[in-house]
Order: structure tokens, then sequence, then C-alpha cells
């Protein structure tokens, strides 16, 4: 009778009729016919792959867009009977021909929720004269059914991984990532079972080509960007470590000169922005790996270690990718303030390793200025992406950053009357007007998070008065 089990006496059901044709989570009933689910045209799936392409790949790249247009006419080609390739493709994809659509299906259908996802209700409407919540709910069952069909805790498809990433990447939201973070783990033991764990280049008889190469590298990092920003909002450690991989960093390279032997040149491709993204993490390893032993001088060993470490990452972004960025230009000018942001990381996830009382000693006031500045131009800058209309198709991306730890810190230092700083009535003022503009712009969101936040801000600006 444990947890409410049958008696012996009471009649069994063999295990053929009590188990379910699709794995946990996404149990249903299994079917081989995903088209109920797919747009309603050829046309629309291409309509579909252009807005991905401006609206959320260059947020994600976890795919290669030349192999994913010629997967994606397969896939209109089987879906619809329609042949949807140009004069140009037809002989690629004739050598191509015998590639399993079933495992694509997940990801096509997985792309179609992002870019329903990254569009407003008004646009969805506008565009496909359905509304935006039947879509989304459209492609999302459509994406569960298809990855319990394909089995996709235990396959060994790049795809079907691929979608299940995407998914949760537009499911990624930190004032509410208490479901995602539980999926990234089952994400991340996926990806360790197909060995993206391991840089492919460094076993030659893997006998990979260089598309699938850096297919995987993309896919493992954005595992580890998310699994780095869901542990954060939860206030737990990563699951990932820098000891516990070899893959490389992507290359900054495009889509398009992604062959063998490609010579890399030095201008701003889409990848900037990921690479920015991708190299944080190490000062958060540096920061937690230090022991207790007289605390004060150790904290303050460790610091000038930390600053040589984010002085030269600052002048790796500059000379390796910043410097050939147009800020006239709605992604590079993106590429640009991600890369103050990072900076601004690294010290922020020191000063929160650091015990309060130990923080003046060891943290130079310089930084500390540098800190909170950078804190305020962040909290700033997020207030005025709703006005910014290059950023707009990016919306669905920066909306799920909720930047709570800016705000803490800006809340921190102005609860510390001794804390001098040049300039400090100006900075003073830029941070509560901040915290304000916070306060009329977030305000209004009910979730557990932002309803305590509110709190805080709003003990802080009644402090301030």
């Amino acid at each position: 009778m444990l947890l409410g089990g049958l008696s012996s006496d009471a009649p069994r059901e063999s295990l053929s009729t009590i188990r379910s044709d699709s794995p946990f989570p996404f149990s249903g009933p299994s079917t081989d016919d995903l088209r109920i689910w797919a747009p309603t045209s050829a046309d629309t799936c291409l309509i579909l792959l252009d807005t991905f392409y401006a609206h959320v790949d260059p947020m994600t790249r976890i795919v290669h867009n030349p192999t994913l247009k010629r997967r994606l006419i397969q896939y209109i080609d089987y879906t619809y009977g329609v042949n949807a390739s140009s004069s140009d493709d037809g002989e690629f994809l004739a050598a191509h021909s015998g590639e399993d659509i079933h495992t694509f299906e997940p990801l096509a259908l997985a792309v179609f929720y992002s870019v329903i996802n990254s569009l407003s209700a008004e646009d969805v409407l506008l565009q496909f004269s359905v509304e935006k919540e039947a879509l989304l709910s459209q492609f999302q069952h459509g994406v569960q059914i298809s990855l319990g069909r394909e089995n996709f805790l235990t396959t060994p498809s790049i795809e079907v991984l691929q979608a299940f990433v995407l998914l949760l990447t537009c499911q990624s939201r930190e004032d509410d990532m208490a479901k995602t973070w539980t999926l990234l783990g089952l994400a991340h033991t996926m990806a360790l079972s197909q060995g993206l764990h391991r840089e492919p280049s460094l076993f030659i008889s893997t006998g990979m080509d260089v598309v699938r190469v850096e297919i995987r590298r993309r896919l493992w990092h954005q595992i580890c960007h998310l699994d780095y920003r869901s542990a954060e909002s939860r206030g737990q450690e990563p699951t990932i470590s820098d000891e516990d991989f070899t893959t490389f960093l992507p290359r900054n390279i495009s889509d398009e000169n992604l062959v063998e032997g490609g010579v890399r040149r030095h201008i701003y491709t889409g990848w900037v922005y990921r690479h920015d993204s991708s190299l944080d993490p190490t000062t958060k390893s540096q920061a937690k790996n230090h022991d207790d032993t007289n605390p004060a001088v150790k904290l303050r060993s460790l610091f000038d270690e930390v600053r040589g470490m984010v002085d030269e990452m600052v002048d790796h972004f500059q000379a390796h990718y910043l410097q050939y960025c147009n800020p006239q230009i709605p992604e590079q000018r993106m590429a640009i303030g991600l890369a103050t942001v990072v900076e601004w990381r690294c010290w922020s996830i020191f000063w929160l390793r650091t015990p309060k009382q130990y923080r003046e000693f060891v943290i130079i006031p310089e930084v500390r200025q540098i800190m909170l500045e950078k804190s305020v131009n962040l909290i700033e800058s997020l207030n005025k992406m709703p006005d910014d209309k290059d950023a707009q198709r990016f919306e669905w991306h920066i909306g799920g950053h909720a930047c709570f730890q800016p705000i803490m810190h800006i809340v921190s230092e102005l609860d510390m009357p001794d804390f001098d700083v040049p300039n400090r009535q100006a900075l003073r003022s830029r941070a509560l007007d901040a915290l304000k503009k916070t306060m009329h712009t977030r305000g209004r969101e009910v979730t557990p998070m932002w309803n305590a936040m509110n709190r805080i801000i709003s003990n802080c600006l009644a402090k301030s008065a």
C-alpha cells in the first residue's frame, strides 16, 4: 500500500497498458504525423524563417543558418508537398535527400515558436490573422509532442537537442526561472550524453565536418550561458564549471564563411554578441575558489588577481571585437553595451562573494565607483529599451533580463553614507531616478520576485526622500 498503491488482491494492469508512449516530462499520445501543428502554408514557413534570422538568431546562435534553411526546405517539401528550393539549391538538396526529416521536425516547430514569441501580439495578428497566444500554444504543443516522439531524453540527434534548448531559451526569464532552471538540468545531462562537453576537433577519429563541430560548440555554450543565468536568478551555484568541459568557444566567423580552412578576418560578425556573453563565467569560478585562511589578506590578493583578469578581458574585447563595431548598427551597438555589462558582472560577482565586513578594505574606491556607475548605466539602458525602435525585435530577449543584481547593488550602496566618491550627488541622483523609472516600467509585473523587488525599491526611495 506504499504511496497509495494497490493491495496484493487487486487486479494489476500490465506494463504495456500503463506505459506512456512519450518520455517524461512530455507525456502524451504519440503520433507520427505532426502536420496538424505546422503553419498553414509553405509561404508562412519561409516568412517565419526570415523573421527568425532577424529576431531570434542574433541572440541565440545555436544553429548554422545555411543548414537550417536547407533542412527547412526539406521540411516544407515533406509537409506540404511543395518544392520550395531554388534552382541553385536543387543539386545540393538532392545530395541530402536521404536525411531523416523526423528529427528536424521538433527544431522546425521550435523555430516557429521562437518567432511568434519574439513578436508583439499586434504584429502576430496583423501578419498571420491569428491571436499570438493561440499560435504559441499550437507550436509549443507541437514541439513537445515531437520531442516525445523522438525520444528526446535518449536521442543522439543534435537537432532534437537544439529544439529543446531553443524552447528553454525562449522561456528563460530571470523573474520566473523555476521551471526552466529544472529543465535546463535535463538539457545539460542530454548534452553530456551526446558528448557536447568534449571538444570534437581534439578527436581526429570523429569524422565531423567543420559545420557539425561548430554547431556542437554553439549548442554547448548556449547551455552553459543558460545555466549561469538560471542558477544566478535562483541564488544557486551554476551546475557547469570550467573544469567540466573542453569544448572551445565558437569561432568568430559568419555562417557564410564557415568552411574548412577559411581565413579568419578581424571584422564584426554576429558572433561578437555571443562571445561577449560567453566569457564572464571564468571570473565567477575564480571568485569562488579561495580559501578562508586570513580572509582579508586572501581577498585582497584575489582582488588584485581578478582586476588583472578583468583588465585583460576588456583589452581583449576592444582589440578583437569592439574596435570593428559601429554603434549606429543595432546589433553592433548591443555588442558594445554587452561588453560593458560583462565587465560589470565580473565585479558584481566578486562583490557578492566578498563578506560585507571586508568590502571596504578589499575593494578600492575606484572600482566601487565603476561598479556603481555601471549598475546605474545598466538600469538606465534597460529602462530606455522600450523606446528604442531598433531594439524592439530583441525585446523578447532583453525583457527576460530583470537586472535584480544591479538594482540590489544600487540599493546597498545608497544605504552606505560613508562611501565617498567623486561627483557623488550627481551619481546618487541618477541612481534614484533609475530606481524610480524601474518602478514605473516594471512595477505592474505581478511575479513574486518583482513584488519583493518593488518593496525593496520603495523602502530605498523612502529613506532617500
